[in-house]
């Protein structure tokens, strides 16, 4: 069946979404090219999915990094993305894709308020995607509502200790400590979910290292894949994500910086903590 495009008038998007929107929409072309973490996590997840998942979301689907992974397993595919940039980029890349037996469709939302019916859904997957919502229980629990019974959430976020030691050298430059609490602990996230009623919880923590050549690359990494947002979309992101610009400067301090933690090979981390997380609709 052809890709068809889901068109929505407009979204109902804060200034701070407004934001995110318009970076994502910005790094579509570059994306790939610089989403080793995405991909690696994305692997994992997949990794947790059963070989048949119905119909599925595919929440914050990117230039369709996961779309075909998905299609092969699934009866029904939706791609969703709150950036039209992101969905047309998508459209493009599964456009002469052969999926006879699987429909596909695409969806410009928000994934706090996802237009679509109640029970509607067997699987929802969502890689690196939930860290940008504003209520995360709130988020949840609407997507408690569009899975039928025992159908199940998949998804990949960032935990306390991601992004360093860049976080806390570019904290450092602006004259702050860095602060842990941008993310949830393990401990938090487990617990936080844990108590959300009508779920069975699977939850395993991975951590990413991300190898990369200079502070440059890194740099242009992050940016490739619009993470230089710093506004207040929620205590996940807060101050957690890089500036948009930074001075001749600062860049060369922070190169001066960063370069004790070169290994032997003359490379620079950057480490990440992930939880990996099933959540399974339980029904009276």
């Amino acid at each position: 069946m052809s890709a068809a495009l889901t068109p929505l008038p407009s979204l109902a998007l804060t200034a701070g979404k407004q934001q995110v929107a318009q970076r994502f929409g910005r790094a579509a072309k570059s994306y790939q090219q610089h989403n080793e973490l995405q991909q690696r996590c994305a692997q994992e997840l997949l990794q947790l999915l059963p070989a048949k998942v119905g119909q599925v979301i595919d929440l914050g689907c990117g230039p369709a990094v996961n779309t075909m992974a998905l299609v092969a397993r699934s009866t029904g595919y939706l791609g969703v993305d709150i950036a039209p940039e992101m969905i047309a980029e998508a459209q493009r890349q599964v456009r002469s894709v052969e999926h006879q037996h699987t429909a596909v469709s695409w969806l410009i939302a928000d994934a706090e308020s996802l237009p679509l019916p109640a029970a509607s859904v067997d699987t929802i997957f969502a890689n690196l995607s939930l860290q940008w919502v504003g209520d995360l229980v709130a988020t949840i629990n609407q997507f408690h509502g569009l899975l039928r019974a025992q159908g199940c959430l998949f998804f990949s976020t960032l935990l306390e200790g991601s992004m360093l030691p860049l976080g806390a050298e570019l904290q450092a430059l602006q004259g702050g400590q860095w602060s842990h609490r941008q993310f949830y602990s393990e401990t938090e996230l487990q617990q936080l979910l844990a108590a959300l009623p009508g779920w069975q919880l699977e939850f395993k923590r991975l951590p990413v290292t991300i190898m990369n050549d200079s502070v440059l690359a890194m740099l242009k990494d992050l940016q490739g894949i619009g993470a230089t947002y710093r506004g207040d979309v929620n205590r996940w992101q807060h101050q957690a994500q890089l500036p948009s610009v930074l001075s001749k400067s600062k860049l060369q301090a922070l190169q001066v910086n960063m370069a004790k933690y070169r290994n032997e090979q003359g490379r620079l981390p950057l480490h990440w903590q992930v939880a990996l997380v099933k959540m399974t609709k339980q029904t009276d």
